[in-house]
């Protein structure tokens, strides 16, 4: 089992952002993005994840007709991520 978690979201051309899920791979997430992205026509093959200045990140930018569309989140530590939930839990 992986320890990490992503949290995608899609930044579209007017800069609002679009929770789409939490998701156990990554790759999980490509079958939601294209949903989202269809209304653009476009479609992604893949995303990865690569090393940035503080670990790891993903971000996709997606030229569209309208603009740039941006697939992002955020990479958690599953058990931080429970904590912070358990700990939330208990102070209300």
């Amino acid at each position: 089992m992986k320890n990490k978690m992503y949290c995608v979201f899609i930044e579209d051309e007017y800069h609002n952002n679009w929770f789409l899920d939490f998701y156990n791979e990554l790759s999980d997430s490509l079958d939601d993005i294209n949903s989202f992205l269809d209304i653009y026509n476009v479609k992604l093959d893949s995303i990865e994840e690569y090393p940035s200045t503080f670990g790891y990140a993903f971000d996709r930018e997606v030229e569209v007709e309208e603009g740039c569309v941006y697939v992002r989140g955020f990479i958690f530590d599953k058990q931080y991520l429970k904590e912070r939930i358990d700990n939330n839990e208990s102070n209300n």
